[in-house]
């Protein structure tokens, strides 16, 4: 917004945001791009259902290819095991379509929707995910709220938060971030695969505008016996904070109840939560401020965080 004064520019920031026009676009800030070259992602990779030991995957945008006509980027992944032991993975072929907003995956002779950012808060995204046998499936995601959020310090990003309003067959719900993808994992994950072992986690992103880290663990770091990576803050990941429609909790150990407390310990929320890692809470009702949450698990122990409602 060249000629105008910084006074001006904040003024038209906030209009933008009031009225919900995209950030990124309409002040020519930060452009995403979508698989540029070089990029990567680290996910753990934790091994058996109870994640004893875990290495990690690593993801990384390598080339162009063209496909029937149409182009697409390779994304090559190795995973390494706890045991230090590598594995080369078959590559990902994805494009991204910046007429329509979205993400395709090739593969098997079809390409599939991945990521669809033209969705609105309140659509409804459905993606085609392919089991552990080949099988395909479908994933309903509902757009529970889109945000604005700041990752590097200065760098803007549109960020969906989804709900898979169908079953929890597959990991894809969530936190997705424009131009990097699933916190979860980059494609949706088969529950059932990981009984012998899968990706989930996002330890670490970089491109050439945005770096992620996890203070707990190195991108390649491995894990060796019990959950050295996650301190005992991570033990509960509760997010966004602040929070808006929905808040989310994704743990390690099954959940049992989730109680919700105001700062003077007053209960003023509670939900019995059927052997979960990860669930929702409504919290629409509640007023703008600070809340403390506690977790109580499976085994009897509980944990307590805080959050706050815009």
């Amino acid at each position: 917004m060249k000629g105008y004064s910084l006074s001006y520019q904040r003024l038209i920031f906030t209009i933008l945001s009031l009225t919900g026009f995209n950030l990124i676009s309409a002040l020519g800030q930060d452009q995403s791009i979508w698989f540029e070259n070089g990029a990567s992602w680290h996910y753990r990779y934790g091994e058996g259902m109870e994640a004893r030991t875990a290495g990690y995957e690593k993801l990384e945008v390598t080339g162009d290819t063209v496909i029937n006509n149409t182009d697409y980027r390779i994304i090559n992944r190795i995973r390494v095991y706890s045991n230090e032991v590598m594995l080369e993975l078959d590559n990902l072929y994805l494009r991204y379509d910046s007429e329509k907003d979205q993400v395709y995956r090739y593969i098997d002779s079809s390409e599939y929707l991945l990521y669809d950012f033209s969705a609105d808060k309140g659509d409804t995204i459905i993606v085609k995910a392919i089991s552990g046998g080949g099988d395909i499936s479908f994933c309903h995601l509902f757009v529970d709220s889109i945000r604005i959020e700041l990752f590097s310090d200065s760098i803007q990003r549109r960020v969906q938060y989804l709900t898979d309003i169908q079953s929890d067959r597959f990991y894809f719900a969530g936190k997705i971030i424009e131009g990097i993808g699933s916190v979860f994992f980059l494609l949706p994950i088969d529950v059932l695969g990981c009984d012998a072992g899968c990706a989930d986690d996002l330890r670490c992103y970089q491109d050439s505008k945005v770096v992620i880290t996890n203070p707990n663990i190195e991108c390649e770091g491995l894990v060796t016996s019990s959950y050295q990576e996650f301190s005992v803050l991570d033990e509960i990941k509760v997010y966004p904070n602040p929070a808006l429609d929905l808040l989310y909790l994704e743990s390690k150990n099954t959940i049992s109840t989730v109680t919700i407390l105001d700062l003077n310990g007053s209960e003023i929320y509670q939900k019995p939560v059927d052997c979960l890692l990860k669930t929702n809470i409504e919290i629409q009702t509640l007023a703008s401020g600070m809340y403390l949450i506690q977790v109580l698990f499976e085994d009897g122990h509980s944990v307590a965080r805080t959050f706050l409602i815009d």
